[in-house]
């Protein structure tokens, strides 16, 4: 390890006092088929071990020590419950980078950040598909919005652009945008994905940040002044890695869509009507809610829908249990993260909701598998929205 990387690590390391406190949150520690805990390198602090042996060379990196530091959803719920506030998640990050870069990496964690790095998305796809996929429907509104100079930029993310069921979020984005008569722009085949998953699994700084310096220069030659997003995993990165990995201050505003639609209704510039959604619950994201504190804006925009049964998971906000689709653990053991699912099944089926409201499109995928596990007396299904379809659709926007 570099000796910058070898401090950072070692600094985290000793605020760890091995009390045991992130045990009773950590989801993936709990990630086994009789629901009990599995051996403690599993567990936060059991990471935070082995990622000191392989510091020290007293560990060496075998199969068993990657599972244990890749079937972490990286969710932050350690860090949340840590007394001591170490950067647990911090931790594990630059230990895989570690492996990553020793070549020690699990296959199939490094065949997806080949992927990334070769494709500039997360799907192997063909960039001139970025647009094409989920604009379909709307190809009359997206027509002549691409790499065109406008003061608000809406970055859609590889999830959205090209999975199938996913493509009603940008669909009913650009019809928001439409509907309030906002001039605005899109990289279209231009974006390339935002580097998450490779910040999450540990890929070289240096493919992030090339990956960043290409999305930033093309937005500045647009002459943009907002970017908007509704994946919290693309905002993150703006907001929080890409001024640190590029040493910069980004000159334009960053916002999640549920805190740009907010101040439009503040304004008076969107007005909501009531609409038959029954009883409603949110899930926050780990992303947007542990990583980046943002709790707020997605429950006042949903509140603001005259009428809404709001309610909330019996473990929301910080305690928030994760979907199962974090940290890239769905690359490498997608058992694990269909455990996670199968928790987070329990918490729907609880809330008595009739409608999931999330908030990030990985987590779409999350909620949709987790539903599938509920089964109702009545023989009802749960309903999977995000934000920006329950928005569109108290906005009078339909199909």
């Amino acid at each position: 390890m570099t000796g910058m990387v070898l401090e950072k690590i070692k600094e985290i390391l000793e605020k760890c006092v091995r009390c045991g406190k992130c045990r009773a949150r950590c989801p993936s520690l709990d990630a086994s088929d009789e629901g009990t805990p599995r051996w403690e390198i599993y567990s936060p602090r059991g990471r935070m071990r082995l990622a000191e042996g392989l510091l020290e060379g007293k560990v060496t990196p075998t199969r068993k020590l990657q599972d244990a530091l890749y079937t972490c959803f990286v969710c932050n719920q350690c860090v949340e419950e840590c007394p001591s506030m170490a950067g647990i998640s911090d931790v594990i990050i630059e230990t895989r980078r570690q492996l990553v870069k020793g070549g020690n990496a699990p296959e199939d964690v490094v065949q997806v950040q080949d992927t990334i790095i070769e494709s500039s998305n997360i799907f192997d796809m063909e960039q001139e598909e970025r647009v094409e996929l989920w604009s379909m429907d709307v190809e009359e509104l997206v027509e002549g919005k691409i790499n065109k100079p406008a003061d608000l930029l809406y970055f859609v993310g590889c999830q959205a652009s090209f999975r199938g069921n996913l493509a009603r979020i940008p669909v009913r984005m650009v019809q928001i945008l439409e509907k309030l008569d906002i001039n605005y722009t899109l990289l279209g085949e231009q974006e390339e994905c935002c580097g998450d998953p490779l910040e999450l699994t540990g890929a070289s700084k240096e493919e992030i940040k090339a990956l960043a310096s290409r999305n930033i220069e093309k937005i500045k030659k647009l002459g943009v002044k907002e970017v908007i997003f509704t994946c919290p995993g693309c905002y993150r990165m703006f907001k929080q890695v890409y001024p640190e990995i590029l040493g910069m201050v980004l000159t334009f505003k960053m916002s999640m869509i549920s805190e740009f639609l907010l101040a439009k209704i503040k304004t008076g510039d969107i007005d909501l009507s009531s609409i038959p959604a029954g009883r409603v619950v949110y899930h926050d994201p780990c992303e947007l809610g542990r990583h980046m504190s943002m709790y707020d804006p997605p429950r006042e925009l949903i509140k603001s829908i005259p009428g809404i049964d709001f309610v909330e998971f019996k473990e929301n906000r910080e305690n928030s249990v994760c979907c199962g689709m974090g940290g890239g653990v769905a690359m490498h053991d997608r058992h694990v993260s269909n455990l996670q699912a199968r928790k987070k099944a329990h918490a729907i089926d609880e809330s008595e909701a009739e409608i999931v409201i999330t908030h990030c499109p990985a987590c779409f995928q999350g909620i949709s598998n987790a539903t599938m596990r509920i089964e109702k007396e009545d023989n009802s299904t749960v309903r999977v929205m995000d934000l920006v379809e329950l928005i569109a659709l108290a906005m009078g926007i339909k199909d």
